[in-house]
């Protein structure tokens, strides 16, 4: 079909409407994978965190807290956060032989549980 003079020819617009929608879709799927990712971070940071923390209490019941806060400063350097993003807790906070020592481990809104029953 030729121009006529009712019609204009609409050569390259294809192209710049395909690069436009295409980078405002790559940068809204690359936003959402961004944030899948800092998602699984956390939640893996704060399982190892709560696994790490229930053996810790089982180790060494009284000097626990020490331990603790030493592993949040290691936990944190490792996962490029501040101690303060962490919430950490367990109980019973003396446990005995036979005792379930359950920690509770939240990194940036996920949280983790860990259970680990002190031996005999």
């Amino acid at each position: 079909m030729k121009p006529t003079s009712h019609t204009k020819p609409d050569r390259g617009s294809a192209v710049i409407e395909f690069l436009v929608f295409g980078l405002i879709a790559q940068l809204v799927v690359t936003g959402f994978a961004l944030d899948l990712l800092r998602q699984q971070r956390a939640q893996i940071a704060s399982q190892s965190l709560a696994r790490q923390v229930v053996r810790l209490v089982i180790a060494n019941p009284q000097k626990a807290g020490d331990r603790v806060q030493d592993l949040l400063s290691v936990t944190a350097d490792d996962h490029g956060l501040t101690p303060y993003d962490f919430k950490v807790s367990w109980s019973p906070r003396n446990p005995k032989t036979g005792d379930w020592v359950v920690a509770q481990a939240s990194v940036s809104g996920q949280t983790q549980f860990a259970v680990m029953r002190v031996a005999k």
